[in-house]
């Protein structure tokens, strides 16, 4: 059965499916249907005479590849192993396999996943240089890898890319040119592929055999590739290689490129005329998804300066009301208001899962989580795990707890095991020396701990890793009350919250003290557990402002007793809810990019905040300004932009510097949105608060 095009789509959609340009860039704004209008240029094609044979589809995941398979397979009936479509990964093998004589390749060749990858670079340092894998200040495997990943897909200099990030580094670049080398010659020798290798040699087949570029050119008359926005330089090249001979149509959003920390090129786009002459460009503008006030705004957030790209989206939907400006006092005060507000929504028929809360960073959603949990709100974290469940938070939280008790020995395996070649084992058989010592000389665990010579008792490996983490252990125990550190260790408990289960309730807040928890987790940060973070995890810098985060809640409480107890609860109330189908969202605005809700949230706009303090940094604020105009394109009905005074109190009486509202407020007109004053929540101190845009 033919499909009517002209009634399935409407004006600028149809405008772009059936046009016979050679080169065609859809700039498809947020809510469009730009999935639509790439599917249906497909059912085009193949009702004017193109085989299925002749069309290639690129996208990014495999989630989206499948997605845009389905909806071709079922729009046009056309099996979907008809096409050649997938990421480009998937793609790029495809290409490689049948040449792999011409790249020194045997045809069968593995692919490694990327644990696969890492077990084999980290095999290669190994090989080359023993000792660097034992100097712990030395970052791991698995984030110099990631350093070299990123330098391989945005098509930067190595040498440029790893001094930049490890510029402060004890090792030269050279050292780590030498391990890369190793690694590629082991796979070489062993023919595995990573993905990075996939696009390399794909890329590096087309320019070095124009026999074979050419035939793919003429065979894929038409390419068409989704989210042309987050492309690479390479991919970009690659693109560019396949079209040659015939027609690309890219679909994309120049005001949704936020990829580049992972090598997306907004210039792919943006020279998009450039690289293709002639090109046709289309704009698609018809917004199905949000009200007319909240495309209000979002058009009004200045994302480019470029004419040819500026783009204003067209409301369908009738009007409904204006985003909401909640000015709060803190971030405690901005999760109540979130908390207080899921009511009467719920009220007037939405589902929790209708509702998402977005941030720019995941330690913003800390406050909101501790009040979800409180009053047994189900919720579920798509940005990664819960706070408290995090890795580095629930390292730091261990530190402390085998600071408060030496005999919680669920925390002391957790602590041992961070250091080098040593396992549950080890870490076992080291702390029952440290008894016998303890016993055999008459001296209490910490005094035996504080000893020098406990380092002889660890394997060779781990014997600088102990010393550094023993100190800042000993050193924390000491800012404990003398009520505390004169008790010797009782019988531990078997895990936290049994320990928190024996409490009656919340220790009283005590006077805040040298021993107050806040000051000690500072010390296990900034005495070992800072420089394992940025030498463990490439995104060290995000997982530092958890951690700063946490530091700031720990000065709500005056005991270690009762910050421990307090997370426990928390641990506890997380894994009660987890399983409700029923949750409201809690996102990364990164991670909700594709995703729509009828109501949404925005925490935390603020001046470094959002934008982040590192874009100011750096001088990204442009991509900080399309997250921005994501954020607010993901939402439907109902729109709340929340702007906090300053972070938290810190400690019983005082108060954390004032926040700035962020400068994407500032470029708002007032007529965009409505403020809203509340009278459940604390008026702000008389100092002028609103930034430039307020009430103008």
């Amino acid at each position: 059965m033919a499909i009517d095009f002209q009634k399935e789509l409407n004006g600028e959609q149809y405008a772009a499916v059936s046009s016979s340009a050679r080169s065609l860039l859809i700039l498809a704004g947020a809510g469009t249907g730009k999935t639509r209008t790439l599917t249906y240029r497909v059912a085009w094609l193949l009702e004017h005479g193109v085989g299925p044979e002749q069309i290639l589809l690129l996208t990014f995941t495999n989630k989206a590849a499948r997605e845009m398979l389905t909806r071709v397979e079922g729009l046009t009936g056309y099996p979907r192993d008809a096409f050649w479509g997938g990421t480009f990964h998937h793609i790029a093998q495809r290409l490689i396999r049948p040449h792999a004589a011409l790249l020194d390749l045997q045809m069968n060749f593995g692919i490694l996943d990327e644990s696969d990858a890492v077990q084999l670079f980290t095999e290669a340092i190994r090989r080359t240089s023993p000792d660097f894998l034992k100097d712990k200040t030395h970052p791991k495997p698995k984030v110099l890898l990631e350093s070299i990943d990123y330098a391989r897909n945005a098509r930067h200099p190595f040498e440029e890319t790893l001094a930049a990030r490890w510029k402060q580094a004890g090792f030269a670049v050279d050292e780590l040119l030498g391990f890369f080398k190793n690694y590629q010659s082991d796979k070489w020798e062993q023919s595995v592929l990573d993905y990075d290798d996939l696009l390399e040699l794909a890329l590096r087949l087309l320019q070095e055999q124009p026999d074979i570029a050419a035939h793919y050119s003429r065979r894929f008359r038409h390419i068409l590739v989704d989210e042309y926005q987050d492309s690479n330089d390479l991919q970009g090249q690659l693109i560019d290689l396949l079209a040659t001979e015939h027609q690309i149509f890219a679909v994309g959003d120049d005001a949704q490129c936020i990829y580049s920390w992972r090598g997306a090129d907004i210039e792919n786009i943006h020279r998009f005329s450039e690289r293709h002459p002639q090109a046709e460009i289309f704009k698609v503008t018809l917004n199905y998804r949000s009200s007319p006030e909240i495309l209000r705004l979002a058009n009004a957030i200045p994302i480019t300066h470029e004419k040819v790209f500026r783009k204003e989206l067209q409301a369908t939907r009738a009007a409904h009301k204006k985003p909401l400006l909640v000015q709060v006092w803190d971030f405690h005060w901005q999760a109540r208001f979130v908390l207080r507000r899921l009511r009467p929504l719920l009220d007037g028929g939405y589902r929790l899962s209708d509702i998402a809360v977005l941030y720019r960073a995941h330690y913003q959603s800390m406050e909101l989580q501790m009040e979800l949990s409180k009053a047994q709100v189900p919720y579920t974290v798509t940005s990664g795990v819960r706070f408290f469940e995090q890795a580095h938070i629930r390292d730091l939280i261990a530190m402390l707890r085998v600071v408060h008790n030496a005999r919680d020995r669920c925390a002391w395996l957790r602590v041992l095991c961070r250091l080098p070649k040593v396992g549950e084992k080890i870490a076992e058989r080291l702390l029952g020396k440290i008894d016998e010592a303890s016993a055999r000389s008459g001296r209490g665990f910490w005094e035996v701990l504080a000893d020098d010579t406990t380092s002889e008792l660890c394997p060779r490996e781990a014997q600088i890793s102990w010393l550094i983490l023993r100190r800042a252990l000993v050193g924390a125990r000491r800012q404990l009350p003398e009520s505390v550190t004169a008790q010797e260790p009782t019988p531990y408990a078997p895990d936290l919250f049994a320990y928190a289960a024996t409490q009656q309730r919340i220790v009283p807040k005590a006077e805040k003290s040298d021993g107050a928890p806040q000051k000690i987790l500072s010390l296990l940060w900034e005495g070992e557990y800072r420089d394992y973070l940025r030498r463990s995890f490439a995104n060290a810098s995000s997982r530092s402002e958890d951690v700063l985060a946490l530091l700031n809640f720990a000065e709500r409480f005056g005991t270690v007793d009762e910050l421990l107890f307090q997370v426990a609860l928390q641990q506890s109330e997380e894994k009660e809810t987890a399983e409700r189908q029923d949750c409201l969202s809690l996102t990364s605005i990164h991670q909700a990019k594709g995703l729509e809700f009828p109501v949404v949230f925005i925490l935390c706009l603020n001046e470094g905040l959002f934008p982040s303090k590192r874009a100011l940094e750096e001088a990204s604020i442009q991509e900080e300004r399309r997250l921005f105009y994501v954020a607010v394109t993901r939402a439907k009905d109902e729109l709340y932009l929340c702007c906090p005074q300053q972070s938290s109190p810190r400690g019983p009486g005082g108060f954390s510097p004032p926040l700035q509202p962020s400068r994407f407020l500032e470029e708002l007109s007032e007529k965009s949105y409505e403020v809203l004053h509340d009278s459940a929540f604390p008026p702000f101190p008389p100092r002028n608060f609103k930034p430039r845009g307020f009430h103008r």
